[in-house]
């Protein structure tokens, strides 16, 4: 795909290929173009042949020297009655509907052309008087030619713009957005700015392009980074299905698994005890058909049985005193002997505080 600018020569003709393709879509599409009138159309706020004015509708026009377009045939879109100029006409109209003074601005300066002032006979702005030629215009990339921004700074020392061709693969991204000049009719002179063959005229000045510009050959832009980027035809998703079935990209991954096969090893070692402390974790959990194996676990629970007796041993409320066993003075328990339910004490002995039996 290239990048086709609009100012070379050339540009407006086709390839056979382009041709016949466009040629298909005109010739199903032939009956629902849109054709030219050639008819003035009073409203569109357009001053075309055969109007004199042209405000828009009633609800638009705020003119006072002009018919609106829903007045009847004959009179809209012309000027009112001992109504000099409408300010649809141009910018050196007054609302009163008289001339501006040779003195009011209608036009601000611009890189290449001086502010514009109306004549007092008009209503259209005069055309500026321009700028001397090759003057810098365009952020110093291009130069002034009668009044229009639209030659490249190469003009200005008699040399002639050209495309960089980089060979360094690292440098050429950036270097092919950068402003390059030659000799006339001769190519193989074609150097950025900076380059020292052309010193004596930019003193290694680097003189980038505009965003949007085009670059290598026609075949990319430039973007906002001064990078030139390539146009690719394809979408994603065909981006992406290259970058799979790349045969380049496996063979440098057969490459690599041959000289790191130590690397291989490891990780497929790690990957199988990862997979089998998984599978012990997980099974405890699963369900099974087999009466002869432990009821599966819910994991819920699990969690809950663990997390319960640290958090009761935090939770414990300060002021729950601990409980201890009371006996009768002289009288011993034995240490982790418990009474059995339902013993009987002998009348007037004491049970243990808090303690049932």
């Amino acid at each position: 795909a290239r990048a086709t600018s609009g100012d070379k020569y050339n540009n407006n003709k086709f390839s056979i290929c382009s041709i016949r393709n466009i040629s298909g879509v005109l010739t199903k599409k032939r009956n629902d173009c849109f054709v030219e009138s050639g008819q003035p159309i009073c409203g569109n706020g357009l001053v075309e042949d055969g109007e004199q004015c042209d405000c828009g509708y009633s609800d638009q026009c705020t003119d006072s020297c002009c018919y609106d377009a829903n007045q009847e045939e004959g009179k809209k879109c012309t000027l009112k009655p001992n109504k000099l100029c409408s300010p649809s006409q141009g910018p050196c109209c007054q609302r009163d509907c008289t001339f501006k003074s040779n003195t009011e601005s209608c036009r601000q300066e611009s890189e290449c052309a001086l502010e514009g002032k109306c004549n007092g006979q008009t209503a259209q702005c005069p055309t500026s008087t321009p700028k001397t030629n090759y003057s810098t215009c365009h952020s110093a990339t291009q130069v002034c030619i009668n009044g229009a921004c639209t030659g490249s700074i190469c003009e200005k020392y008699h040399l002639e713009v050209c495309n960089c061709a980089i060979e360094d693969k690292e440098a050429e991204a950036a270097e092919l957005c950068h402003v390059c000049c030659m000799e006339k009719n001769n190519p193989s002179t074609c150097s950025s700015t900076s380059s020292d063959k052309w010193v004596r005229y930019f003193n290694k000045t680097v003189i980038t392009l505009q965003p949007g510009s085009p670059c290598n050959d026609f075949k990319g832009y430039c973007d906002v980074f001064m990078r030139c980027r390539l146009v690719d035809a394809d979408g994603p998703l065909a981006r992406l299905k290259k970058a799979i079935f790349n045969p380049e990209l496996y063979d440098n991954i057969a490459e690599w698994i041959v000289a790191h096969w130590w690397a291989v090893l490891l990780m497929g070692i790690a990957l199988i005890m990862l997979m089998a402390a998984f599978i012990k974790v997980c099974s405890v959990h699963t369900p099974s058909s087999n009466p002869n194996l432990p009821q599966a676990r819910e994991l819920p629970a699990t969690l809950r049985r663990r997390k319960n007796p640290q958090t009761r041993s935090r939770q414990r409320p300060r002021d729950e005193p601990p409980q201890r066993e009371q006996y009768q003075m002289g009288q011993q328990h034995p240490m982790g002997q418990q009474h059995p339910r339902g013993q009987q004490y002998p009348r007037g002995q004491q049970y243990p505080r808090g303690q049932q039996y």
